[in-house]
């Protein structure tokens, strides 16, 4: 086995890592706040586009990390479900039909063209909601890590084998993933210091 085809797989696990890591969060810490459940359910639509995608084009680590997420993503879902609406279950179907349409319209091709933007499209509603929110502690910062390592890897992979879509995937993964770090970083460091001002007047009353 090449390097190449080690490379594939290794974005298969980075892939499932960091899909896995974030429901087990909040499974854990019983939080979702900031979590966006517009993107779950478009996540899911896109993971069923890439596996008819993944079959189509004969790359077996694209069609085998969308069968295995599957189920990740329905759990994803079914953890945040505090979080959905109608307006979540909407988008989603909107998705699907649009990534039906150009099934039908322009076969393979049409379908990859795409789903260069499943990324963005997954992405745009978690950016925007950690923009615009300021409790995000349902957020996982080890899925954000795994998500710059899964950006990477697949990024790499799609520039190896000449798959446009791939390093264009990469690159959004890895744009969007910053902005959501960067947002979950500055909240805690926020409430930290929050929390610490807080603690110091009240040591200071207590002892007058």
């Amino acid at each position: 086995m090449d390097v190449v085809t080690w490379l594939g797989w290794l974005a298969v696990v980075l892939t499932f890592a960091r899909l896995g890591s974030q429901p087990w969060h909040n499974l854990r810490s019983r939080r979702v706040e900031g979590v966006s459940a517009t993107a779950l359910v478009n996540n899911l639509v896109a993971d069923l586009g890439w596996l008819w995608f993944g079959v189509a084009s004969d790359l077996p680590p694209v069609w085998v990390v969308a069968s295995i997420t599957l189920p990740v993503d329905l759990l994803s879902i079914w953890v945040a479900r505090s979080n959905l609406t109608r307006a979540s279950v909407a988008s989603g179907a909107a998705w699907a039909v649009g990534l039906a349409g150009a099934w039908l319209l322009g076969g393979q091709g049409g379908l990859g063209a795409v789903l260069v933007f499943s990324v963005a499209v997954v992405l745009a509603p978690q950016v925007r909601a950690v923009l615009r929110l300021h409790q995000l502690r349902g957020l996982s910062l080890v899925t954000v890590g795994l998500a710059i390592a899964d950006a990477l890897a697949w990024g790499t992979y799609g520039a190896l084998t000449g798959d446009t879509t791939l390093v264009v995937y990469g690159v959004v993964l890895l744009s969007g993933t910053s902005v959501i770090g960067w947002r979950v970083m500055a909240t805690r460091t926020h409430r930290a210091r929050t929390k610490g001002a807080s603690d110091r007047a009240a040591a200071y009353t207590s002892r007058s």
